[in-house]
Order: structure tokens, then C-alpha cells, then sequence
């Protein structure tokens, strides 16, 4: 894992990404972080799919971006949505990544992806520069699920005929060849794999994601997603700080919540007073403190089977979609 400055003419940048009042927060801290670890030279498009996000919240959002990055807001809505699984925290808006083929202006033929829950401290013109051969897309495997017939994997992929040792990716963080995206139709064979497999999927987009765009993506470092209680390898020791480039808090300690748990969450921190939400952090409740508690108890580890069980009651307890019409075999 080697990190090169970019060495010829920089180009402008297309960054994706979408976000409700929700998450104003951290796609302000997205943002800030991308823009402020370019190299010199680089500009960044960023365009964000704007899920009911106030005219004041987009003025906070832009109000500590840098010259080096321009916000364009793509007003959405989650209606085209309605009938697809949703568990737990997570909303329908997650959903807006399968669209970015619709909602990216035409012209535009690659784009990075990035999760609003992501803090960015490498130069991006690095990814964007990254060659992508015949793929799709490039993105890391995901270290919870290996493969496509994992735990919590591609329900459908035996009624796909898919290979259930084929890697399965994370879909936080991908770099896009979106002009080939349209061309496979990624949205209507997502939606049509969230019509008939939804009562089975377990995370939402990405699932449809990997079974649509199995065999047409290729592998990132995975230093460009990489989750906060993930070890470091030995490689990282000699980059600034020891740092992953970009760091991807997926679980449920996110860093605007539950502040204090590692280096990771410092930095966070530190990009996080660079915005409209400076000190305005709310206080930790009796349950962040708790989860933060277990987080650092060297129990935990051996406590990874009961946080799946739990993981699947609350699906269990807390899914709302309406039935489908297939069932899978």
C-alpha cells in the first residue's frame, strides 16, 4: 500500500454522494476533509443527491468548502423507493446510490462514490487516476462479507446462477466508470433484483449492487475503505500518521455520535470543527456511552457471534417493505 502524489497535470474530479437531514453532519465533514487533502492543482465536482436537505443546511454544508471544490445539489426524493427493504437505522435514501447514473449530468463517464459516513485523508486525484481496465467499478472487499454466498451475502445468487465464492464489495467507496454503469442498465437490474429478492436482502443497495455488478468489478487497496476497528498493516507505518486514505465508519459508532474511541475519531474530530457544526456535537446518550463501553472491551471480540444474532433481530424486529413476489430457492 504505497501512496503516490499525483506526478502530471491535474483534472477536475467528480465525487458522488447523497444525504438527508440526517446526515447534513457528516457529509459536511465528507466534504471538508476531500477538499482539504487534495494535492495542489486538483478541483473536485461534487455532486450530492439532495434528499429534502433545507436552502440553510445546504448554506451551512457550502459555507466551509474551499475554492478547490464545487457542491452542485441534485433535489431527490425517496418515492421511486417505496416497497425496498429497510431495517434498522438505516433509511430508503440509501437507495439513491443505484440512480447516480440518472442523476449525474450526461456527460459526465467517471465518478468517485463516497458514503456521507466517510472521512477522506488522502488526495483523491490519486483514485481518481487509478486504472480500471474492462471494470465497472473498483471497490474494496467487504471484510464482513467475503463472498457472494456469505452470512448476510447475495440472497438470490443461486436463483442468479452466480458463484457463491465470488468476492463480494463494499459499496461505500467505489470509483465509477458511469457511462459503462448506464450501459448495463445498473438501475433496473438493481431494482429488479430488490422487487423479487427485498424480503431477503440484508444491506440494501450494496446487496443489489453486487449482484448486479458481479464479474464487473475489480479490487481497490484497501486503504481506500477502510473501517475504524480494522488493524492497520505494517505498510501503513510508513505513511503520514499511519493513516488509511479514506477511513469508512459503516458500524454503529459513528464518530458525530460517540467521540474518543481511537485516532480515527480524533481526526475526525479535527475536520469536523472545520465546519458549520463546530462545537455544536450533541451530547453522547446513555446508549452511545454503553456501545462505546463495549467497543473498547477486549471482550468483544470473542462476543462477534452475539452481535450477528443481534444483528439480525433487529432486522427481524424492525424491516418494513412490502411483501414481493418471488421467493428465492
Amino acid at each position: 500500500m504505497q501512496y503516490r502524489a499525483p506526478s502530471h497535470a491535474a483534472e477536475r474530479i467528480v465525487v458522488a454522494a447523497a444525504a438527508d437531514d440526517t446526515y447534513a453532519l457528516p457529509l459536511a465533514v465528507m466534504l471538508r476533509s476531500a477538499a482539504g487533502n487534495l494535492a495542489e492543482g486538483s478541483s473536485v465536482d461534487a455532486y450530492v443527491a439532495s434528499d429534502g436537505l433545507s436552502s440553510q443546511t445546504l448554506d451551512r454544508v457550502e459555507s466551509a468548502i474551499p475554492p478547490t471544490m464545487r457542491v452542485h445539489w441534485v433535489p431527490r426524493t425517496t418515492e421511486e423507493f417505496a416497497g425496498f427493504p429497510c431495517w434498522g437505522r438505516m433509511s430508503l435514501g440509501t437507495y439513491h446510490k443505484t440512480t447516480l447514473g440518472s442523476w449525474l449530468p450526461s456527460d459526465v463517464g467517471r465518478a468517485i462514490w463516497l458514503d456521507c459516513d466517510t472521512l477522506v485523508s488522502g488526495d483523491l486525484a490519486v483514485l481518481w487516476r487509478t486504472p480500471m481496465g474492462d471494470r465497472t467499478v473498483l471497490a474494496c472487499r467487504d471484510p464482513l462479507i467475503p463472498r457472494l454466498g456469505s452470512t448476510f451475502g447475495v440472497a438470490g445468487w443461486q436463483d442468479l446462477g452466480l458463484p457463491p465464492d465470488a468476492p463480494y464489495f463494499n459499496a461505500g467507496v467505489m470509483l465509477i466508470d458511469v457511462d459503462r454503469w448506464r450501459e448495463l442498465e445498473t438501475e433496473r437490474r438493481s431494482f429488479d433484483y430488490l422487487h423479487r429478492f427485498g424480503r431477503w436482502v440484508w444491506f440494501w443497495d450494496q446487496e443489489a449492487l453486487n449482484a448486479t455488478l458481479a464479474g464487473e468489478w475489480g479490487f481497490l487497496d484497501d486503504g481506500w475503505n477502510w473501517p475504524p476497528d480494522r488493524r492497520s498493516p505494517p505498510e501503513l507505518a510508513s505513511e503520514p500518521d499511519g493513516f488509511p486514505w479514506i477511513v469508512h465508519f459503516s458500524g454503529n459508532l459513528k464518530p458525530w455520535r460517540v467521540p474518543g474511541l481511537g485516532r480515527f475519531f480524533t481526526e475526525y474530530d479535527r475536520w469536523l470543527a472545520r465546519t458549520a457544526w463546530a462545537g455544536m456535537r450533541r451530547a453522547p446518550s446513555a446508549a452511545d456511552r454503553m456501545l462505546a463501553a463495549y467497543a473498547r472491551s477486549p471482550a468483544r471480540s470473542l462476543l462477534r457471534p452475539i452481535e450477528r444474532l443481534h444483528m439480525r433481530w433487529v432486522r427481524w424486529s424492525t424491516k418494513r417493505m412490502k411483501p414481493t413476489a418471488a421467493t428465492p430457492s
